[in-house]
C-alpha cells in the first residue's frame, strides 16, 4: 500500500512572518498619534452622541464574552446536532482565542503600560512587570478584546476558505469588519490605545491563521481526536450528557 508522504504545514510560514512584521510596523508608527487619537475620541461631542455610544457597547460585549460564546456555543451545537463542520470551526476558533489570550496577557503584563483613562497625556507610560498582579489600568499593551476579536475573525474566515471557498470574501468582510469596530470601541472606551489594538488585531489574526493551517494539517492531533469525537446529547432528566469516543 502506498505510504502517504504529504508533509504536513508548520505552525508558521513565511507568509506570516510578513504579516508580522507588517502589524509589527504598524504598531510602532500610530505610536506617536497615541495620544492625539485618544484626545480625538474623547471629545465631548463623540462621548455624548448616543449612538456611537451603544454602537461601542454592542462591540465590546461582541468581542468579551462574545467570542467565547460564540465559538463554544458553535461547537456544543455542533455535537448536539452532529455536525462535524460546525463542531470544527467552534474547537479551532475557541483554540485560536484561548493561544492569542494566552500570548496577549504575558505581554501586556510584561510591558505594564498605563491605559489612556489613567493619564491620556502620557502614552509612553510603561513599566517592566507592572501588570502582573495588578489593576487592570497597567495593563493595556494590546488590548485583550481586539486579540479575541481577531483570533475569532481570521479563524472563522480561515475555516470558510476551506469549506466554502466562494464566500471566504464575504465572510472575511463580515467578521474582520466587527473585530475592527471591536478594537475602536475600546479607543471609544478611553481603555487602549491605537498601537494596542494594532498589536491585539495581529496578534488574533496570526493565532487563527496558525490554528486552522496546524490542527488541519495534523488531522489526526490528540485535540481533535479528543474534542472533536466527543457526542453531546439531552440527558432523560434534564441537563447534557456528554461522551468521548477514543480513537487511536
Amino acid at each position: 500500500m502506498a505510504q502517504d508522504t504529504t508533509k504536513a504545514p508548520p505552525l508558521f510560514t513565511s507568509a506570516d512572518a510578513w504579516l508580522a512584521g507588517g502589524f509589527a510596523a504598524a504598531t510602532v508608527a500610530a505610536m506617536p498619534f497615541d495620544e492625539r487619537l485618544a484626545e480625538w475620541m474623547q471629545q465631548p461631542s463623540r462621548q455624548t452622541n448616543g449612538t456611537l455610544g451603544n454602537t461601542a457597547t454592542v462591540f465590546r460585549n461582541l468581542a468579551d464574552p462574545g467570542t467565547v460564546i460564540i465559538a463554544g456555543g458553535l461547537y456544543v451545537a455542533g455535537r448536539l446536532s452532529h455536525d462535524e463542520t460546525m463542531a470544527d470551526v467552534g474547537f479551532h476558533s475557541g483554540e485560536a482565542i484561548v493561544a492569542a489570550s494566552a500570548v496577549g496577557w504575558v505581554i501586556k503584563s510584561v510591558a505594564g503600560r498605563a491605559r489612556p483613562r489613567v493619564d491620556i497625556h502620557r502614552p509612553q507610560d510603561y513599566k517592566l512587570g507592572r501588570g502582573f498582579g495588578a489593576a487592570g489600568d497597567y495593563q493595556s499593551f494590546p488590548s485583550g478584546h481586539t486579540v479575541a476579536a481577531f483570533a475569532l475573525a481570521s479563524s472563522v474566515t480561515a475555516e470558510s476558505g476551506r469549506l466554502w471557498p466562494d464566500k471566504q470574501i464575504l465572510i472575511g468582510v463580515l467578521t474582520y469588519g466587527g473585530a475592527t469596530l471591536s478594537g475602536l470601541s475600546r479607543m471609544y472606551n478611553n481603555a487602549h490605545w491605537a498601537s494596542d489594538v494594532i498589536l491585539g488585531a495581529g496578534l488574533g489574526t496570526l493565532s487563527g491563521l496558525a490554528v486552522v493551517r496546524y490542527q488541519h494539517g495534523r488531522p489526526n492531533n490528540w485535540l481533535d481526536r479528543t474534542f472533536l469525537h466527543v457526542s453531546v446529547a439531552p440527558a432523560a432528566h434534564g441537563g447534557l450528557m456528554v461522551g468521548v469516543t477514543a480513537r487511536w
